[in-house]
């Protein structure tokens, strides 16, 4: 099992810390980075069109690479050149959301040209991406997940209770519904399979707060983030409009989980876990 650093091991952390700013500064200028951005997806579109400049991913990282002094310009893949183009930079970091971007299609073209790349491989991209195939690992690795059904036929069965429909594929609750009422199922199975064919999944709505557990890699191991809470106060979950700063102003917050001290250090174990088994990395 991957080795864990608690955020609590400050000294510990600072020495990761020192370590990779060090190696920032012998690495400064001596390697080109293809920052891959764009609206392949139509969750990428989405965020182009509907999010504020200040939250596009490619700003964020725009302003680490210029911070850490890596010579680096943006590819988007819509583009006729983008692959040579690609061809000729040391490392890419995608910045892509989405299909083509997360689902270890752009990660088989890198290994492919033998471009080293930030994030984790194929296999893992894929399978994290799958939302039906991540649940069948999950369920193989003990990790408790809700109840579920892939909807593939022209009617799914209604089980009696609140349920979220999503797309098998893509993120950022592009598609998405909870559906409260039997009545409303075929219209959210439809919004469904219209964002990412085929295969619909029918999950269990489960009420509570939703958390979040930030994982990165380090050389000493993967750094467990204390769990994230997300309340939402204008909306029903956290939807897309919500999640894309679209008129959500004082409607959104964001903050350390005040939860049970068991409760963080199980969910903290399950994530953990499910990077394990899908063999994350980054």
């Amino acid at each position: 099992m991957t080795p864990v650093i608690s955020a609590a091991d400050r000294e510990h952390l600072s020495g990761q810390i020192r370590d990779l700013r060090a190696w920032a500064d012998r690495s400064a200028g001596r390697f080109t980075v293809a920052l891959v951005y764009g609206g392949i997806s139509a969750e990428d579109q989405l965020y182009i069109a509907k999010s504020p400049p200040g939250q596009l991913s490619v700003t964020a990282l725009s302003d680490a690479l210029t911070v850490i002094g890596a010579p680096f310009a943006v590819l988007d893949p819509c583009r006729p050149a983008f692959i040579a183009d690609l061809a000729g930079f040391d490392v890419a970091l995608p910045g892509l959301h989405g299909p083509f971007g997360e689902d270890g299609r752009l990660q088989g073209l890198l290994d492919y040209l033998r471009t080293p790349y930030c994030g984790s491989g194929v296999a893992a991209s894929a399978i994290a991406a799958d939302k039906i195939l991540c649940k069948r690992l999950m369920e193989s690795l003990g990790i408790p997940t809700p109840g579920w059904q892939i909807w593939p036929g022209p009617r799914a069965a209604w089980p009696g209770h609140p349920v979220m429909v999503k797309p098998r594929m893509g993120g950022s609750r592009v598609g998405m519904s909870l559906v409260r009422d039997p009545d409303h199922l075929q219209a959210a199975l439809g919004l469904a399979e219209a964002a990412d064919p085929p295969g619909v999944l029918v999950e269990d709505y489960v009420p509570g707060l939703p958390v979040t557990v930030g994982l990165l890699e380090l050389r000493g191991g993967v750094l467990a983030f204390p769990p994230l809470a997300t309340r939402v106060d204008a909306a029903e979950f956290y939807d897309a409009p919500t999640k894309l700063g679209v008129s959500t102003a004082g409607t959104l917050s964001c903050t350390e989980a005040d939860l049970p001290a068991p409760a963080l250090t199980a969910v903290t174990a399950h994530a953990l876990a499910l990077w394990d088994g899908l063999g994350c990395r980054g």
